[in-house]
């Protein structure tokens, strides 16, 4: 998915006004291969993210399934239907809910806080540099991505542009 016009400025004025010894050096040197490894690579600290498209096995994985006989039966169809759909976009708050529905208040160790922490992926330098939103649900705070994809060496080209 190539970038919107927006999308690149953003990261023109980040590539710009970076101290990043490594991305000063690439925009520099107009190395555009590296400014897009660079762009491409996880934040570091982590910058947690709801991921996009997070897949029915790690929802699976996040729940713990000792409860689940103590669920209704509309609550246990729910979150079959749920998972049965999946992959979801965890940043959407109508898929949160599902899971704070059937498995309760994502409070701190709880089912829902692990199946909303298991949602999460790490932000890319880009993705955070673009931005979006913070979204909550219960104690899990993420950025909800407003690009998805990776910027290519043409993006950096257009960025690294005058």
């Amino acid at each position: 998915m190539a970038l919107t016009t927006a999308q690149v400025q953003a990261l023109k004025v980040f590539v710009n006004a970076s101290v990043d010894p490594n991305i000063v050096d690439a925009r520099t040197r107009g190395d555009t291969f590296e400014l897009s490894q660079l762009l491409n690579n996880p934040t570091s600290p982590a910058v947690n993210a709801w991921n996009w498209s997070t897949g029915a096995m790690t929802l699976d994985q996040g729940a713990t399934y000792t409860a689940y006989d103590s669920l209704t039966q509309g609550k246990r169809d729910e979150w079959s239907i749920f998972l049965q759909y999946a992959p979801r976009d965890m940043g959407l708050g109508r898929n949160r809910n599902v899971v704070t529905d059937v498995w309760g208040a994502a409070t701190s160790g709880s089912i829902a806080e692990s199946v909303l922490l298991a949602a999460l992926t790490v932000a890319t330098v880009a993705q955070n540099a673009i931005g979006g939103l913070s979204k909550t649900t219960g104690t899990v705070t993420a950025l909800q991505l407003t690009f998805t994809g990776q910027v290519s060496q043409q993006d950096c080209q257009s960025i690294l542009a005058p």
